[in-house]
């Protein structure tokens, strides 16, 4: 049996994984930042982790605009939703 996706699952299933690999970087950041004596490299820490967090936010945006549309399947955006909700710590 072939099994074929749409191209809004593989967008969302790649949108879950790039939010969870988000995650795992933010707490990598948070810990760096938290051990960190060096104020250069604090803020290059600081400003990776804000464009992280607006990325977040823009998948968590996007998720939720497509969510009101009802054009792509309901039970994988809120999936993407709850998954780019969810805390970084």
């Amino acid at each position: 049996m072939k099994t074929s996706f749409s191209i809004s699952d593989t967008l969302i299933g790649s949108l879950c994984r790039e939010v969870d690999s988000i995650r795992y970087r933010i707490k990598q950041l948070l810990d760096s930042i938290q051990v960190s004596r060096d104020a250069e490299l604090t803020s290059r820490l600081m400003n990776e982790l804000h464009a992280l967090i607006r990325r977040k936010r823009e998948v968590n945006k996007s998720a939720q605009t497509w969510l009101k549309s009802e054009k792509y399947d309901q039970y994988s955006i809120e999936f993407l939703l709850e998954v780019s909700s969810r805390n970084s710590i």
